[in-house]
């Protein structure tokens, strides 16, 4: 009798003992972006002004622009390529849009055919960088590359 239970402990010490080949797995960017949806905008940062056009404007009046808005935005992204947006004014409804995604290298972030410089992602942060954006002055199109900053959204 001792000898099975010596034996039962000792199959299953190397069963609990091995390692967690679980641990050891990679989460692609892309399944991150979906198992952390929803995402929160928490903000700006304008990295530079690419084209001022005439106008006059500094980066950080524009970063000041894009940031003061009281809305609450959010992005979903669904496994099969199709994603929401949520925004919501305070008092208002929300109001919701499509959109389709892909991570088409893996290191940049495709939204309806609009790509990001770069991205990253984690368990709690999303990072796109875009060097194609636009802020209008005055009718003048003023072009710069902005970092645009989420936070995992916890409903």
């Amino acid at each position: 009798m001792r000898k099975i239970l010596l034996l039962l402990s000792i199959l299953l010490l190397f069963c609990c003992s091995s390692s967690d080949d679980n641990n050891d797995l990679e989460v692609s960017k892309s399944e991150l972006l979906i198992l952390n949806s929803p995402w929160k905008l928490t903000h700006y940062e304008v990295v530079e002004i690419t084209d001022l056009n005439g106008a006059s404007v500094t980066p950080s009046e524009i970063q000041s622009s894009l940031n003061n808005s009281t809305a609450l935005r959010l992005i979903i992204f669904n496994d099969d390529g199709t994603g929401t947006t949520v925004t919501e004014y305070p008092g208002n409804d929300p109001t919701y849009g499509n959109f389709t995604w892909a991570t088409p290298n893996g290191n940049q972030l495709e939204i309806d055919q609009n790509v990001s410089d770069s991205f990253t992602v984690n368990n709690n942060e999303l990072t796109l960088t875009t060097s194609n954006a636009e802020h209008y002055e005055l009718g003048i199109t003023v072009k710069f590359t902005v970092k645009i900053y989420y936070n995992k959204h916890n409903i």
